[in-house]
C-alpha cells in the first residue's frame, strides 16, 4: 500500500503496483546513500519525504542497513582503563577563617613549605575547603605527619581524600598537635608516662623514645578532636 494525500489534508492509503514498488526501492537506495548512514540497528522505520508526496513504510529497510559497515571516521573504539590514569593523591583542607581564600596566595605559601618535587594543584571546593592534588604519595604522608598547619595565622585541618566521598560530607573535626609535657620528675621522664598524661587530651600517635625526648620535657603527638574544648 502507498499513502496518498486526502482532500482534508490527512493521509490515506491506496494500492501500489510492482513497478512503483521497484521505483520506491531505487529511491530509497539513493536516500540512504545521500544520508551516508554508516551503522544502524533498525527493525521498523518510517520515512516521510515531501518530494515523494507520500509516506513509505518498509520492513526491508533493515536489509539495506545490514550490509553497511563502520566508516573510517567512526573507527574502532578505545576504552580508557583505570590504570592508564595519572596517579593522584589528594589532601582535603578546611581553612578555619572567615576571610575569602586566595588560591594563588595559598599555592605560593605552601609550595616552599611542602617542597613538592613536581608541585601540586589547588582546587577551591567552596565553604573554605580546598583540595591539594599531588602525584607523589610520600609527599602527602609527610605533610600529614607534620600537622598542624596554618594559613594567615588560622588553623587548617587536613585529611586524605579518596574521591569516593562527597566533599560536603567530609568531617574536619580532628587534627594532630605536638604536645610538650613539662614538670615530670626525672626518674619518670619516659615516653610511657608522657603518653599516659597526654591520653587525657586525645589519641596518642606512637613515636620512638628518641623522638619524644626534648631535654627538660617530653614531646608527644596527639590527635585531638577540635570540637571538644580542652579541660
Amino acid at each position: 500500500m502507498r499513502a496518498s494525500d486526502e482532500a482534508d489534508g490527512g493521509v490515506g492509503l491506496r494500492p501500489i503496483d510492482v513497478e512503483d514498488d521497484r521505483a520506491g526501492g531505487d529511491e530509497l537506495d539513493r536516500v540512504l546513500e545521500s544520508l551516508k548512514i554508516t551503522s544502524l540497528s533498525l527493525r521498523f522505520v518510517v520515512f516521510s519525504f515531501r518530494g515523494w508526496g507520500n509516506t513509505v513504510v518498509m520492513d526491508e529497510l533493515t536489509n539495506h542497513c545490514n550490509g553497511l559497515s563502520l566508516s573510517d571516521r567512526e573507527g574502532p573504539t578505545f576504552d580508557l582503563e583505570e590504570e592508564m590514569a595519572m596517579p593522584e593523591f589528594i589532601i582535603a583542607a578546611k581553612f578555619f577563617t572567615r576571610r575569602a581564600l586566595n588560591m594563588e596566595a595559598i599555592a605560593s605559601t605552601f609550595q616552599p613549605l611542602w617542597r613538592s618535587k613536581n608541585g601540586f594543584k589547588v582546587k577551591n571546593m567552596g565553604n573554605h575547603i580546598v583540595l591539594f592534588i599531588f602525584d607523589n604519595k610520600l609527599e602527602v604522608e609527610n605533610i600529614l605527619e607534620n600537622e598542624p598547619w596554618s594559613f594567615d595565622k588560622h588553623l587548617m585541618v587536613l585529611q586524605r581524600y579518596d574521591k569516593d566521598t562527597l566533599v560536603e560530607d567530609l568531617q574536619f573535626n580532628q587534627t594532630s598537635f605536638c604536645v610538650q609535657v613539662h614538670g615530670i620528675p626525672v626518674r619518670f621522664m619516659n615516653q610511657k608516662v608522657a603518653e599516659g598524661i597526654c591520653n587525657k587530651a586525645g589519641t596518642v600517635i606512637k613515636k620512638s623514645e628518641a623522638e619524644g625526648e626534648g631535654g627538660s620535657f617530653m614531646r608527644v603527638r596527639v590527635r585531638v578532636d577540635i570540637t571538644i574544648p580542652l579541660s
